[in-house]
């Protein structure tokens, strides 16, 4: 009986060990101070120059190296299908889209809170009927809405192992005061090195595309109009979802 026991034991201080060391994304939070508009000779798109403050927390056990970012947003048309209506990235991918950097954009340190001031270029792509619909649901929840995104970033673990994320999240976009809140995101895929940010940002983006939205999600304005602490609802703190499954930590864990 001892004997027996004895494996057992074995296997639930592993797994206390795995549920401690497991990989969790950082949550984080987005304040716009200023916006500029710029004109990218590039691409011959109208964007917008925005220094934001930017919060995050690492609760992994080792720092999170960020070198690269684009992230893609999206909202329901009145059908309640997704489109894509923007598009965020550092400013480096649009000033030099095609160089690879040694420095990091930031640096997360593990199990501890990062804030930064920086800039980020947004690009809008909206069309007329998804962006009515936006603006009609911002004046019915008083400028309060959930807004899904998919993003690709460059990461280096602990600032040695190069590692290519791509990741779905929820978020409360609070239009009035331009700041926006990561609700819950999981990963969507996890790749040994630094694959093309467009090409792999785009997958993701046709998985987004024209999906059915459930309005019910949304949150309801009124529930935030006086809240200045960017406090998530009651209803969010019980289902934020940082933590990723194994079976998407796989590729690290190779290496």
């Amino acid at each position: 009986m001892v004997i027996g026991a004895f494996p057992l034991a074995i296997i639930l201080a592993a797994a206390g060990l795995f549920e401690v060391f497991k990989p969790r994304l950082p949550q984080y939070t987005f304040r716009v101070k200023t916006i500029f508009p710029k004109f990218l000779s590039r691409n011959a798109n109208l964007s917008y120059q925005m220094k934001s403050q930017i919060q995050m927390h690492n609760d992994n056990f080792i720092a999170i190296h960020i070198y690269a970012l684009s992230f893609d947003l999206y909202y329901p048309d009145w059908n309640n299908r997704l489109h894509h209506v923007g598009q965020v990235t550092d400013i480096r991918q649009q000033e030099e889209p095609d160089e690879d950097f040694d420095t990091p954009l930031w640096v997360l340190p593990p199990r501890q809170n990062f804030e930064t001031i920086d800039d980020v270029m947004m690009i809008p792509t909206g069309g007329a009927q998804v962006m009515s619909s936006l603006s009609w649901d911002a004046l019915q929840k008083r400028g309060v809405l959930q807004v899904p995104l998919s993003g690709v970033i460059h990461i280096k673990a602990n600032g040695q192992i190069p590692i290519t994320m791509g990741m779905i999240c929820d978020n409360l976009l609070k239009a009035w005061k331009m700041e926006v809140q990561g609700l819950s995101c999981r990963i969507a895929s996890l790749e040994p090195g630094w694959t093309d940010l467009v090409n792999s940002g785009d997958r993701l983006k046709a998985k987004m595309e024209n999906t059915l939205w459930n309005p019910s999600n949304h949150p309801q304005g009124q529930d935030f109009v006086d809240d200045d602490t960017c406090g998530v609802p009651q209803e969010y703190v019980f289902t934020m979802e940082h933590r990723v499954e194994w079976k998407d930590a796989l590729p690290i864990l190779a290496i």
